[in-house]
């Protein structure tokens, strides 16, 4: 498979204009992640997990998708209590700016490669972060 890199804007361009899908946040964490087209990966959720287009996804969706992309999951933050969750902005500083994460809030994800957001989200709002794996990518990455 062809890996290559894009930023939000052309993998969203894609997904509303040529695929008519919105919610796909979950997509576009899997594109990030696994170096895919947003082809691949709409094709993937579709045939692997069931995804109707326009509605979200789960974390079990994302990892089988993933899993089919030549990708595994660590998990490396999940806070006990309430008050133990960090911000985004405090997410992108803790973690090392090398490597890739997944970082899901309450009902959003978005995949941070190289301390970069590749999604919508604002840093410097204060969304609470609930979940966050390091990404482990098996193949060739694109630079």
């Amino acid at each position: 498979m062809k890996r290559i890199k894009q930023d939000y804007k052309e993998i969203s361009k894609i997904g509303e204009r040529h695929y008519k899908d919105k919610n796909f946040c979950g997509v576009v964490t899997c594109c990030t992640a696994g170096q895919a087209s947003f082809g691949k990966v709409f094709n993937l959720f579709k045939k692997k997990t069931n995804r109707t287009t326009g509605k979200g996804v789960v974390d079990y969706q994302i990892k089988e998708v993933l899993k089919n992309l030549d990708v595994t999951l660590e998990e490396i933050f999940k806070p006990k209590y309430k008050n133990e969750r960090i911000t985004v902005s405090q997410a992108i500083t803790r973690l090392p700016k090398n490597e890739v994460f997944i970082v899901y809030l309450k009902s959003h994800v978005f995949c941070l490669d190289r301390g970069k957001i590749n999604d919508w989200i604002d840093p410097t709002r204060r969304h609470r972060v609930e979940l966050i794996y390091k990404v482990t990518r098996h193949f060739k990455q694109v630079r």
